[in-house]
């Protein structure tokens, strides 16, 4: 399944084939408590795929990475509304986030060399996804859905770990998360995948 929160953003890319597009950030409890978490790298056509260890916080690993290159990143394992302020945060440059500067290699910046045009187009143009893969996700849904995040998709598999260690009187499978969180969005303009 997959939410489409701002489908505009989405569009055909050229790119290098040794650009990093994307990159999967981990936000889980122990991420947040500092313990060392997984990253995943994908390059662009012919690359492949990298992973690094870091003990950072959310913030820095994303601003961190996109001024490595990337144009994107998914933060999975998201709950709580604060998790996606702090992926927004990070991602997008004043005034709609914090993200510092942090030099000349970020994705698009060899091509707009203003700061602040290119800040513009990079608040525009970058990808900021979330992962829903737990009871607790699905249930705050509303709560988590946020118009900056270009899209939100599931882990089902995660997602049925999710329910069953933590039963649910209502929502006991994969389709019964997947019914409630259309039936959320039923008044909101959304496009539900």
């Amino acid at each position: 399944m997959r939410w489409i929160a701002r489908p505009n953003k989405c569009r055909r890319l050229s790119v290098r084939s040794r650009r990093i597009l994307s990159t999967s950030i981990a936000s889980t409890a122990a991420h947040r408590m500092g313990h060392r978490s997984n990253l995943q790298i994908r390059r662009g056509a012919g690359g492949g795929c990298d992973s690094a260890n870091q003990a950072h916080s959310l913030r820095s690993l994303a601003g961190n990475y996109l001024d490595l290159g990337l144009l994107g990143i998914k933060v999975p394992e998201v709950e709580d509304p604060e998790v996606v302020q702090e992926a927004i945060n990070a991602f997008y440059y004043p005034p709609i986030g914090r993200r510092s500067w942090g030099g000349e290699v970020g994705f698009g910046k060899s091509d707009i060399e203003d700061r602040v045009e290119y800040s513009r187009w990079w608040n525009k143009t970058g990808i900021l996804a979330i992962k829903i893969e737990s009871i607790k996700a699905v249930l705050n849904i509303r709560d988590i859905i946020d118009p900056l995040l270009t899209f939100m998709d599931d882990g089902a598999n995660d997602l049925n770990f999710s329910l069953e260690t933590t039963p649910h009187l209502e929502l006991k499978t994969y389709e019964d998360c997947r019914a409630f969180v259309d039936k959320e969005f039923a008044d909101v303009d959304i496009r539900v995948k």
